[in-house]
């Protein structure tokens, strides 16, 4: 069975699947994102998802950030 690559429509509704078990910024923009994946499957939307989130807790957690943080909240 082949599938096709999803259109801009089936990828935002692939994000809003992934999307909602993950934290996520009150500026992400779904419709933004499913913009500019032209070409994605939902396997390739997966992986761009979980590696932002993944850069995002190694930045919260770097040295630097952990100063800022711990600054704000005192």
């Amino acid at each position: 069975m082949l599938l096709g690559v999803p259109d801009e429509y089936k990828r935002h509704d692939i994000l809003k699947v992934i999307v909602p078990h993950r934290a996520l910024a009150d500026n992400v923009d779904l419709h933004y994102l499913a913009q500019a994946t032209p070409g994605f499957t939902g396997a390739d939307l997966s992986s761009l998802v979980r590696f932002a989130m993944t850069q995002a807790v190694e930045r919260w957690t770097s040295t630097d950030d952990k100063v800022k943080l711990s600054t704000r909240v005192t």
